[in-house]
């Protein structure tokens, strides 16, 4: 993501990656993120149609890289510049109009949400149509589950593609198994055929079929990568030399012996002076965040607009920073709103991706990749720390208690993921029974929104359906039990539709303080009195449930034992036994 280069030409390995291409049918390109694969099979299609081999390539990548990446690629290069591209979104009447369009241009690009419509409007073409010339596939592994909708419809319609490629960098994100589908579309089965289950049991094991965990048998994995290798190259680390190197600079900052007195302070008592005020946290929890408010430079006093000063340090360093880079593209994550009212008070009004819409994040993201945008900020949205996520084996578990090892359900399949991390104290709101930071994105009838303007409303669940495994089609609404003492219907809030939460389920119910009332929590006491009646209630019900079934179960064994009670206990009457067995 740098500016480009007034003249930009390939390196080495993509010189190589763009022969393999333009001399296969089918093939892979695995190369780490950023190596320039698209550039790679956008050579090797250029050539192809220079020398009348081939008309045009369908593109199918993941949404955001689909609408953003590939059309600004063949702008950074002046040997593809040449080559015209469109990508197919919006409603469906628009996407035909843009496919009926394809003898115009070279290169059509679509999000890998949209292929099983692609599928149904490419069956009416004839074989010999441009559109079926080459396929592109960026990120092979968005398509590995073999009984996923969007994989199995592919698979329908690859042979019918003149040629085809796969572009990733992780091409068995969890296991041997993952590289089958994509294996399957590629090739149109020519490498391992195009059924999974007889193909799985060739090399691999059943371990565990309560939770379908499977094995590879011994030698298999070589045996598969070999075959697989046959069909794919590899650019790894090693065969890149001439790519610079990244370059991780950390820059300690020294706080004044001031500014670390109060921080101590915070972490030891729970309070802290700052401006000549007292401000206490409710908790170790809430003293987590201000600590490292404190280390940003301030500190929330009544909430998120009662911002005390600390210190500038930061805010300078990235002054000295943004001079020292001289009008080059700067990146800045932050942490808390009042670091992005810090970096606008320094720097004017610098844009952020975190409130931008889909179209308006696309159009940041191309000024700044062209260099016309100097400075960016960004915040990862977060979820509470008792927000539930559905594990593989474990099922429902809180996102916090997630396990490194294993896999969660992403919304169409279970996925590996690198550990929750704490992203500091912000308001949250519960929308589809999930609470989450206003500025959280979800996806609502194929447009991402953030949480803030998305309605708890049936129609709003309607239309945030997605589709799981085998095209079970699901909804946020009907997900099981996202929490334990709820309802998912939620009616009782239809009228206000969305409300404040809070997440910190295990503080101490103690009275809040007036300079500390921050708006997730000051409602904690009315909050965990409600929690507390709803467990009495519960508790209440299993009792009258228990009760209403000990009279029977007594009379039952009161049976059991007058008849066979004797020979349970070892002392037999033999006469009384034979009277019971009589009777």
């Amino acid at each position: 993501m740098n500016a480009p280069f007034a003249t930009r030409t390939l390196y080495q390995y993509q010189q190589r990656a763009a022969t393999f291409f333009y001399e296969r049918d089918a093939g892979f390109l695995i190369a780490p993120l950023g190596a320039g694969k698209g550039a790679a099979a956008l050579t090797a299609l250029a050539e192809l149609i220079r020398d009348g081999e081939r008309r045009h390539a369908l593109v199918i990548a993941p949404k955001l890289v689909a609408t953003t990446v590939w059309p600004l690629e063949v702008t950074l290069w002046p040997h593809l510049a040449h080559l015209r591209v469109a990508v197919l979104d919006g409603t469906p009447r628009r996407r035909r109009a843009l496919l009926a369009g394809a003898l115009t241009r070279e290169v059509t690009a679509i999000g890998v949400d949209l292929v099983p419509w692609l599928v149904g409007e490419l069956t009416a073409l004839a074989d010999d149509h441009p559109l079926l010339d080459v396929l592109i596939i960026d990120e092979t592994s968005r398509l590995k589950d073999p009984s996923g909708k969007r994989a199995r419809a592919l698979l329908k319609v690859a042979g019918r593609f003149r040629t085809r490629w796969g572009l990733t960098g992780t091409p068995r994100p969890n296991s041997s198994q993952d590289l089958f589908m994509p294996a399957a579309i590629i090739t149109d089965g020519a490498l391992w055929g195009r059924a999974f289950i007889p193909w799985q049991r060739q090399h691999f094991r059943l371990r565990n079929p309560v939770t379908d965990e499977w094995v590879a048998l011994p030698g298999a994995e070589a045996k598969i990568a070999a075959s697989f290798g046959t069909v794919a190259m590899t650019v790894g680390d090693e065969d890149m030399p001439d790519l610079p190197p990244l370059n991780i600079i950390e820059t300690p900052i020294t706080l004044p012996d001031e500014v670390m007195a109060s921080y101590r302070t915070m972490a030891r008592e729970l309070f802290t002076t700052a401006e000549g005020r007292t401000i206490e946290a409710a908790s170790p929890l809430i003293a987590t965040g201000k600590l490292a408010q404190i280390a940003n430079g301030f500190v929330y006093g009544a909430g998120n607009d009662d911002a005390v000063f600390v210190h500038d340090l930061k805010i300078e360093w990235l002054r000295e920073l943004v001079e020292s880079l001289d009008g080059e593209p700067l990146l800045i994550a932050y942490e808390f709103i009042e670091d992005l009212r810090t970096i606008r008070r320094a720097f004017a009004d610098v844009p952020t991706l975190s409130d931008a819409t889909p179209k308006e994040a696309a159009q940041l993201i191309a000024a700044w990749n062209a260099g016309a945008l100097p400075l960016l900020a960004f915040h990862p949205a977060c979820l509470s720390s008792d927000t539930e996520v559905l594990t593989e084996h474990r099922r429902w578990v809180r996102i916090v208690d997630a396990r490194i090892e294993e896999r969660v359900f992403d919304g169409v399949e279970y996925v590996s993921h690198g550990g929750c991390a704490y992203s500091g104290f912000k308001p949250v709101i519960e929308v589809f029974g999930l609470t989450m930071t206003p500025d959280h994105k979800l996806l609502v009838n194929g447009q991402w929104e953030v949480a803030a303007n998305v309605r708890d409303r049936k129609d709003a669940r309607e239309a945030a359906r997605y589709e799981g495994r085998a095209g079970h089609v699901c909804s946020l609404g009907s997900l099981p039990a996202m929490r334990r003492n709820e309802g998912s219907t939620r009616t009782e809030r239809d009228a206000i539709q969305q409300v404040e939460a809070c997440p910190l389920r295990g503080l101490h119910p103690a009275s809040l303080p007036s300079y500390d009332r921050h708006p997730a929590i000051q409602d904690l006491e009315k909050y965990a009195r409600t929690l507390r009646k709803s467990a009495v209630a519960e508790l209440a019900e299993l009792w009258r449930a228990w009760n209403s079934h000990v009279p029977s179960l007594v009379e039952k064994l009161y049976g059991v034992l007058a008849r066979h009670g004797a020979v349970l206990f070892g002392r037999p009457d033999h006469r009384a036994y034979q009277q019971a067995t009589i009777r």
